[in-house]
């Protein structure tokens, strides 16, 4: 999803981790857009343990249900890497339990 170009962090937020080397250079600037290794900003910003990058992105519409490469959402990328309040802060928004 294009991101509103009124949504001046999160659009700071997407530009800071797209220059990061995670993204193609080619990718337009989206909430969706995806990493070489198939995940979202949002995965990013959790691998990252960024918890207001998170709580903007979601905020912004980021999906809390898309899938990376290795088949995890963003509530498994927190669970795994063991941020309890990025847990709590993406169950509160909807995501799946299952």
């Amino acid at each position: 999803m294009p991101i509103r170009d009124t949504d001046k962090e999160a659009l700071d937020i997407i530009r800071k981790y797209m220059s990061l080397a995670y993204f193609s250079e080619t990718l337009e600037l989206s909430l969706e857009a995806r990493s070489m290794d198939g995940e979202t900003i949002l995965h990013k910003a959790i691998f990252n343990r960024n918890l207001s990058d998170v709580r903007i992105l979601i905020d912004a519409g980021a999906s809390i249900e898309a899938v990376g490469d290795m088949g995890y959402t963003p509530l498994h990328e927190a669970v795994e890497f063991g941020n309890e309040e990025i847990v709590r802060v993406v169950i509160k928004a909807g995501a799946s339990l299952t």
